[in-house]
């Protein structure tokens, strides 16, 4: 159990975006709604040393649109944009700024965007089983040892007086969970599973990250699954003590997904290639500078992240926990399959998808070629 005690500056605004963001960021079954385009008003970050303008800049670079949700997920496509890896590939990278991975869903089928990024959801599966071509073609977050994507938080008054010892203990409890329809959702079935409880045991509330602060504050919720940077909050307030990371109870979970539109993998099969080339590049350097131990690498990864994420506390990032990035772009399927089957036998997802057909691997494999190992 670990709690921390770290400065909490994040304007209640930014909080609320992104939490929107997390984790229920998969595709839905209802149109896009309005998309904020994203301007010129980010100020410029610096490119690092090993890069110069001169040899990143095509006399006519090809339009990619991107849709980005401003979260931690998308470092590997925030650091390819800053750093100039996509214009090294001849690219030029529109991003559109969504609230939610679910309103990409129709302006990937139609053609508006060419690359999107999603959760691991319901929503998402079911767009697939309506026939909407969509490709899952990398990684956009997993957990891994040391790298979750949430944990399971109890509330610190339970804790400290001993009403929870095992996750047997949880028995008619309420749980917190932004969206039962998401893949987190195996994660706290996980969790209950220690203590020899299903999901019928507890009680699961869908609450947005935000609010779950003030619900274990008073007292109506008995835990919940937040993400970073809110499991850093719950423990800087006293408010809740991590039990599990979801690493613990649910190794290699696929949570967030690159998404290709259909026309983009069929028509323009070479830029795809070359967008995928650039993306590693950026996955890479978030990995050299949060894995490997690059300090520089580190430095400019958290000044691109504050450019383009709601997280703008810098020192957030020495303090909290970040999510797992595969420097490969490797997707985790068995997990994918798991979720898959738990969304069915709830009634959450209509049908199976044929998860091999829907998943793509050749572009991330291209660019494990062009790139050569990590």
């Amino acid at each position: 159990m670990r709690c921390w005690t770290i400065p909490l500056r994040l304007p209640r605004r930014a909080l609320l975006g992104l939490a929107i963001c997390i984790l229920v960021a998969g595709p839905t079954t209802t149109g896009a709604a309005p998309a904020l385009r994203v301007s010129g008003e980010r100020p410029p970050v610096a490119l690092p040393e090993d890069s110069s303008p001169q040899s990143i800049a095509p006399a006519q670079a090809t339009r990619v649109r991107l849709g980005e949700l401003g979260i931690l997920g998308g470092a590997g496509y925030y650091l390819a944009i800053e750093n100039g890896y996509f214009a090294e590939q001849g690219l030029e990278v529109e991003p559109t700024r969504f609230t939610t991975g679910g309103e990409m869903t129709s302006p990937l089928a139609a053609g508006q965007l060419d690359v999107g990024a999603g959760g691991i959801t319901a929503g998402l599966f079911n767009a697939i089983a309506r026939g909407l071509n969509l490709r899952i073609v990398s990684d956009h977050g997993h957990s891994a040892p040391g790298r979750p994507v949430s944990a399971l938080v109890l509330r610190r008054d339970l804790v400290d007086t001993g009403q929870v010892h095992t996750a047997a203990d949880l028995r008619g409890r309420r749980i917190a969970i932004p969206s039962t329809t998401v893949a987190a959702m195996t994660d706290v079935r996980a969790y209950v599973a220690e203590g020899g409880l299903t999901l019928s045991d507890v009680r699961v509330d869908e609450l947005p990250f935000p609010d779950m602060l003030p619900a274990l504050a008073n007292g109506s919720i008995d835990a919940a699954a937040p993400v970073e940077p809110f499991i850093t909050f719950m423990g800087q307030r006293g408010l809740g003590v991590v039990w599990r990371w979801d690493y613990d109870v649910n190794p290699d979970h696929q949570i967030g997904v690159i998404i290709y539109a259909p026309a983009f993998s069929s028509d323009r099969p070479e830029v795809a290639q070359r967008w995928m080339v650039a993306y590693l590049r950026g996955l890479r350097y978030f990995n050299d500078g949060f894995v490997r131990g690059d300090a520089a690498a580190r430095e400019r990864a958290v000044e691109v992240l504050m450019k383009w994420t709601a997280i703008q506390d810098r020192s957030l990032y020495d303090t909290m926990t970040i999510i797992g990035l595969d420097p490969d772009g490797g997707l985790r399927v068995p997990s994918m399959r798991a979720d898959q089957e738990f969304f069915v036998q709830q009634g959450y997802q209509d049908r199976p998808i044929d998860l091999d057909a829907a998943v793509d691997l050749q572009y991330v494999q291209y660019a494990r070629q062009v790139l050569g190992p990590y």
